[in-house]
């Protein structure tokens, strides 16, 4: 605790302020940054032992943490000062402002990255620990998932017809990647290539891997061989598939489509199943799916038990004091009334936006860790309002607190990186507030804004997805097309699902479903899906009426509340989510649900972030009631005659699919399609 028998002034300059913080030997915490136009740059002074950036990496458990306005609270606040502010003075824009803020945390965190890596010190105390050792826990994850579900494997004798899905799954998708390749390079740089330049390159690795794969097939091989470990014995690993080609016209020199193998390989093996022979009979049938029970089931339970491993794993690391994170910068979406800084327990305080320009008070309330009421027998001050300012403090920066506003507020990573932030409502979907979407999830006292998409095809078909083994939730489900939260920064739901349906289907996520780096493979312009208002039968009597060209898509919004009393803008439903640890959280939401139309050259093969499948309207009602789909394996398409694989639902998608709308509105629009694009 500081020393509080000492007289403190009651008031400070900019500048003793600055002095304090400089000689801060604990922690520093600030509430409403934005108005702390702090040279971060002299206070951190790297090439001195007394610069903050020193203590920070060599005083054990020391802290830094800023708890900013968001843009929307800067823009509120811009707007009020406007109000009050002097004719001579600068302006009190939202730009202005948030020039600011983003010079005071760039400047801080910049300061103690150059530090660290000067020092060598890396990412730690910077960054969130599942941030900075994000690759370290996948991969010990993914490696604990192979271990157990090859170990299962093993146990049913069916390596050897896991090694031959796999070949096959590699083949297929370089035989794919290879053609998506040719198109491009075809395009961007206007001259015909054909696979055949480049094909053998890449096969060479390819088979040059399974052959090393086989060749380590000893006894002990389940320990012997993993994916991950094979590959880098063999030298790539950190091998991509890469085309090269020559430049044109100063264009591309290479284009790099596919990520290394070891990942696809590591899908391949949580995908595999076993399908009948031709000639097989029920016995032989029965046999076969057990052992396909058998194999999800141990996959499942692998997945629960990595992410639980994977949770304990981050809770160690943000314990030890060596790995744990000390600098916290985060946006708050929820008011911030009183600006005000800790130092080593010492709170003070400041005006609010009024004078943003010319801040130069501080007002010292007292220790933070002091009684509250005022001691006669020192010489220390402590302000009236203590108790108040004290109970504010830790309302902002105690998570432990329910009511606290730690959930309203979300933190950027190394990478730019934030949580999605969204607009939160109330049952009368009058909007209350904003935060970080995830903060929500089982409140029931609040409701959010979600968009579902249901993309048809020119013959009728809708499409659905399975959701990535690496998804953040419901992981193996079978979901809408398209579904996702409408952003605090999209000007409405037509917007949001322009967006959802450009990101979900046409780029490529690195590391699946959830994943943060974004490769950009197959592109399409949000403005070719043309949004043209409510379905209704007796508006677009004739879709080719509408003279849209063929690289465009037709989304229409499904709102129908003059049937069945039903409104979906206005009607709340109660989705769920399945965490990778087995918890199911649930969710309040006004669903905005859309009908679209595809491109006259959408091709579901080029689909690459998730298993995809089409089906009519009736075909996926019946696999949602039996619990089974088939499907045609190369076309994705629904086959009766095909083998059936278990069929799993998201909450979702079994709502909709079950409501009286699918019956009488989706069939409808289905059909509709069909008849209107049947000469295609």
């Amino acid at each position: 605790m500081a020393n509080t028998s000492k007289q403190i002034p009651k008031e400070l300059s900019k500048q003793q302020l600055l002095q304090k913080i400089h000689a801060a030997k604990q922690s520093i915490s600030i509430i409403g940054a934005t108005v702390f136009d702090l040279d971060w740059d002299d206070i951190l002074d790297a090439n001195s032992n007394d610069g903050l950036a020193w203590k920070f990496f060599n005083i054990d458990n020391f802290t830094i943490r800023i708890l900013r306005e968001s843009e929307n609270l800067i823009a509120q606040y811009a707007l009020l000062s406007e109000g009050v502010a002097d004719e001579d003075e600068s302006s009190f824009s939202s730009g202005n402002l948030n020039s600011v803020k983003t010079r005071i945390v760039s400047s801080l965190k910049k300061g103690l990255v150059e530090y660290a890596k000067k020092t060598g010190r890396g990412q730690v105390g910077i960054e969130p620990p599942e941030d900075v050792f994000k690759k370290e826990l996948k991969e010990n994850s993914d490696k604990f998932i192979r271990r157990k579900v090859l170990d299962e494997i093993e146990r049913q004798s069916l390596f050897e017809k896991l090694l031959i899905y796999i070949k096959e799954e590699i083949r297929v998708y370089i035989d794919k990647q290879v053609d998506y390749c040719a198109e491009i390079i075809t395009e961007q740089a206007g001259w015909s290539v054909t696979r055949t330049e480049y094909m053998p390159k890449i096969e060479k690795i390819a088979l040059k891997l399974f052959e090393t794969l086989s060749i380590n097939l000893f006894p002990d091989r389940l320990i012997a061989m993993d994916f991950y470990d094979v590959y880098k014995d063999m030298g790539y690993e950190n091998e991509e598939i890469i085309v090269e080609y020559k430049k044109k016209n100063g264009k591309i020199e290479k284009i790099k489509f596919a990520k290394d193998l070891k990942v696809k390989m590591h899908s391949a093996l949580l995908s595999f199943r076993l399908t009948n022979a031709d000639d097989a009979n029920e016995e032989e049938k029965k046999e076969l799916e057990k052992k396909n029970i058998i194999i999800s089931s141990a996959k499942e339970a692998a997945e629960k038990s990595a992410a639980q491993i994977n949770a304990k794993d981050i809770k160690e690391y943000a314990s030890r004091t060596e790995t744990k994170q000390r600098l916290f910068i985060k946006d708050c979406y929820m008011p911030i009334p009183v600006p005000l800084i800790e130092i080593d327990d010492e709170l003070f305080i400041t005006q609010a936006l009024t004078k943003f320009d010319t801040i130069d008070k501080f007002q010292y309330v007292g220790d933070i860790d002091s009684p509250d009421w005022e001691d006669k027998t020192n010489d220390s001050y402590r302000s009236y309002w203590i108790r108040e300012f004290k109970t504010y403090y830790k309302k902002y920066f105690d998570d432990s607190l329910a009511n606290g506003v730690q959930k309203y507020s979300t933190e950027e990573t190394n990478k730019g990186d934030r949580k999605e932030v969204i607009d939160i409502f109330n049952e009368s979907r009058v909007r209350i507030g904003s935060g970080p979407r995830d903060s929500f999830l089982s409140n029931m006292s609040i409701v959010k804004s979600v968009v579902w998409a249901f993309i048809f095809d020119r013959r009728g078909n809708v499409l659905i997805h399975q959701r990535s083994v690496n998804a953040k939730d419901n992981r193996g489900l079978w979901d809408k097309s398209v579904g996702g939260h409408v952003s605090v920064a999209d000007l409405d739901t037509v917007e949001a699902i322009r967006r959802e349906i450009t990101e979900e289907l046409y780029t490529i996520e690195d590391e699946g479903q959830g994943g943060h780096d974004k490769v950009q493979w197959l592109l399409t312009n949000k403005d070719k899906i043309i949004y043209l208002g409510d379905w209704r039968v007796n508006r677009y009597p004739d879709f080719k009426g509408l003279h849209l060209e063929d690289d465009e898509y037709y989304a229409f919004s499904l709102n129908y509340s003059n049937i069945n009393e039903k409104n979906f803008r206005k009607t709340v439903i109660m989705t769920e989510r399945l965490l990778p640890g087995g918890m199911t959280v649930k969710a309040k939401c006004f669903v905005d649900p859309y009908l679209c139309i595809v491109a006259k050259d959408f091709d579901i093969k080029k689909l690459e972030n998730s298993k995809y499948a089409m089906l009519t309207p009736n075909e996926l009602k019946t696999c949602v009631s039996t619990g089974k789909i088939r499907l045609d394996p190369v076309t994705r398409y629904y086959d009766r005659t095909a083998e059936p694989m278990g069929f799993k639902p998201t909450s979702d998608l079994e709502f909709i699919v079950n409501d009286s709308i699918w019956g009488e509105i989706v069939t409808e629009f289905s059909k509709r399609i069909k008849e209107n694009f049947k000469n295609d």
